[in-house]
């Protein structure tokens, strides 16, 4: 109990990029089984939902239909956190968003 609220203190203080890699993490564990595992449709299903703004638009690149078609490949096969995030930067590095998000000079 009190590593997670030294944990959450910490988080509190982290960076943006910090808080996006924990939330990612949250959003990860909490979905995976016991062993921290994920299903591959499962993993589909949270990036479809989750990354819905990032994958819109992609359904016709090759890119994306590769990486989609091997999640349903052997659907009850099992991913980790990492080959998750794997999948989380691919879709971010060929989304439309990510080049709108680019193009955008915020003024500090």
């Amino acid at each position: 109990y009190q590593c997670c609220i030294h944990s959450c203190r910490l988080l509190l203080k982290s960076s943006d990029l910090e808080k996006a890699m924990a939330t990612a993490a949250l959003v990860y564990d909490n979905e995976a089984d016991a062993e921290g595992k994920l299903s591959k449709c499962e993993a589909k299903k949270l990036l479809l939902i989750q990354f819905m703004h990032f994958v819109k638009g992609q359904e016709t690149k090759p890119k994306y239909q590769e990486m989609m078609s091997a999640l349903d490949e052997n659907k009850n096969d099992k991913i980790d956190f990492e080959d998750f995030m794997v999948h989380v930067v691919s879709l971010t590095l060929m989304s439309d968003l990510r080049q709108e998000i680019q193009n955008v000079v915020i003024i500090k």
